[in-house]
């Protein structure tokens, strides 16, 4: 529950990490503390919020998980309460982790991320079998490895000169405080419709087949695919940092043509990436045998497994394009673009859903509206539109200043 809880309010991340990295790609070191300050107070509010809900309402919200009269409950109880103050050290963290990316800076939070996981990791049997607290030790674990974090992120920004006790505590400007939550409402509603896609394609697949072997198949599938994706979320993730940065320079110069350049060969190397990950994953398919001995299970994996290695290549470009999405901070248009291929998805479902091809079949016509949507964004819509450019290159330079 508290896992599922956190990224949802946990949107700060997408929303935090282009400002900082316009800011700091322009080297206006007063827009990132001014950012960071904000982002820090939202996320006290968020995460005070949290931790507020978990204490009033741990009864309901254990409920829905829980029957209120099971044995588990007695076990839940405490652990529930204990984690739900790990809200507000994991809602900084989050802040932490966004400002560093922001700023191309990936080795403070993988060292910060390591030193509070071997923390915690020693703290576990400390306290759940030398201290007796059995569950409750492990919530108190994780609570103290997230206070740890946060701690960490809090003393790094300070000492680095990235915010200053008075940007947090000074009375924010609640236009921008607005635009942060509009564009974090539209990152959960984009994250929402996601679920939505996997939740009905699952559903169709259980109801298809009571024997388990296409739940099996596409559970395979997914795993090989889902490799491809972390590739492709991380180089979305670097698009949505180098675009800023390089849209701040590119003004600072009086055009835009280093934004278009950066912008595009991301999305060529998101093609080729793409293509790379799709020959990867269809000379992975004599590994399905790996998997599974079952040979019923092996045929009904393969065309979908053809089919989602194929998907890859234009998942490589979609995923580079919604980075750069963000890195505008259009995530309302991008949330539209999930709802529409959502929509879409679902209707194509009711023709295609009866077996386990058609879902996945479905699911490239999801893919296919997402791409259709980035590329229609970068090239007819977004700041990077061709006709804007055709205007700045007839536009004469800026004078010089002697």
């Amino acid at each position: 529950m508290l896992s599922t809880a956190q990224p949802v309010l946990g949107f700060l991340p997408s929303v935090i990490t282009p400002l900082v990295a316009q800011a700091y790609g322009a080297n206006d070191m007063d827009g990132v503390q001014r950012h960071i300050g904000e982002a820090l107070f939202l996320s006290l509010v968020i995460g005070l919020l949290g931790c507020a809900l978990v204490t009033l309402q741990y009864p309901r919200l254990l409920g829905i998980v829980i029957p209120a009269d099971a044995p588990a409950m007695v076990f839940a109880v405490p652990y529930f309460l204990c984690r739900g103050i790990s809200f507000l050290p994991a809602m900084l963290s989050t802040v932490g982790f966004a400002t560093f990316r922001g700023t191309m800076d990936t080795v403070t939070p993988l060292a910060v991320s390591a030193v509070s996981n071997i923390f915690h990791i020693v703290l576990l049997p400390l306290l759940i079998f030398n201290a007796g607290l059995g569950v409750v030790g492990a919530g108190v674990a994780t609570v103290v490895s997230d206070l740890l974090s946060s701690a960490a992120y809090l003393t790094l920004l300070f000492r680095r000169g990235f915010v200053k006790m008075s940007n947090i505590f000074r009375i924010p400007d609640w236009g921008r405080i607005g635009e942060l939550i509009k564009a974090g409402f539209a990152v959960q509603i984009r994250s929402l419709a996601f679920n939505a896609v996997f939740i009905a394609g699952t559903a169709n697949i259980q109801s298809m087949d009571l024997t388990g072997t296409a739940a099996a198949a596409h559970t395979i599938t997914t795993q090989f695919w889902s490799l491809g994706g972390t590739v492709l979320l991380a180089l979305s993730t670097v698009a949505a940092i180098l675009v800023p940065k390089a849209v701040a320079s590119s003004s600072a110069a009086g055009n835009m043509q280093e934004a278009e350049t950066s912008a595009d060969r991301l999305l060529v190397w998101g093609l080729i990436v793409g293509v790379v990950l799709a020959a990867m994953q269809m000379a992975m398919l004599p590994l399905i045998a790996v998997f599974t001995p079952l040979v019923e299970v092996q045929e009904a994996a393969k065309v979908p497994f053809i089919i989602a290695s194929l998907s890859q290549i234009m998942n490589g470009v979609t995923f580079v394009g919604e980075g750069i999405m963000q890195g505008h901070r259009a995530f309302v248009q991008l949330a539209l673009n999930t709802i529409l291929g959502a929509a879409i998805m679902l209707v194509a479902l009711k023709f295609l859903g009866g077996t386990l091809p058609g879902v996945w079949a479905s699911f490239m016509v999801f893919n296919v509206c997402r791409l259709t949507g980035v590329l229609a964004h970068h090239f007819f819509q977004g700041p990077l539109a061709l006709h804007k450019r055709r205007k700045n290159a007839s536009s004469p330079p800026p004078p010089a200043h002697h």
